[in-house]
């Protein structure tokens, strides 16, 4: 069975357990939040472009239209992780993780490729570690390290965009100097020929 699969099996398995009378509560609970959150993103999108003609009117943008195409670094890749933990019985978690590049060959003018560079379910013990989230976003920004790495390590010139800032703030786990020794150079390779730019 695929990652996702058995990510929706397991989904169903919880949904079924779950008494009707809740179902229904939690049904229109989301109605009343997601009609909430359409007008806040309507508000924000609103607001963005007030923003956004301000700016322009104060000469805040530059545009330059005499870039030279040949100069311009055209293929883009996306490098982002995700994780799930579901169980705790007897103290054993599993730690649904992936990690997806997207890639732009040749800017937006091409179609996204989208490649599942990880998919892996782990299994913790919270008796060995207690931390359960510090452990899995560990997990994930190490597999988010090899995807970079490995991306680097291809050698193709490219604008790199990661959910997040390069640098990280302070955390339990930046302590793991393995850890930050090899993001940096994960970085270290990538940036030889890439771009690296951190979204936040």
């Amino acid at each position: 069975m695929k990652y996702e699969e058995l990510k929706e099996f397991l989904k169903r398995i919880e949904f079924n357990k779950t008494e009707p009378e809740v179902l229904i509560k939690l049904i229109e609970s989301a109605q009343v939040k997601g009609e909430r959150a359409q007008r806040e993103l309507k508000n924000l999108r609103s607001l963005t472009e007030k923003i956004v003609d301000t700016l322009q009117d104060k000469g805040f943008f530059f545009v330059n239209n005499k870039i030279n195409e040949n100069e311009v670094e055209k293929c883009a890749v996306g490098i982002d992780g995700s994780f799930q933990i579901v169980g705790g019985i007897g103290g054993k978690w599993y730690l649904f993780l992936s990690v997806t590049r997207i890639l732009f060959k040749n800017s937006f003018e091409s179609e996204p490729e989208v490649e599942v560079f990880w998919a892996d379910i782990d299994e913790i013990d919270e008796q060995y570690y207690p931390n359960i989230g510090s452990v899995a976003e560990e997990r994930m920004l190490t597999a988010e390290s090899k995807a970079i790495l490995n991306w680097g390590s291809k050698g193709i010139k490219s604008a790199v965009f990661i959910d997040g800032p390069i640098v990280d703030p302070p955390f339990p786990i930046r302590n793991n100097e393995e850890y930050v020794n090899y993001r940096c150079e994960a970085f270290r390779v990538c940036l030889k020929n890439s771009i690296l730019i951190g979204c936040i």
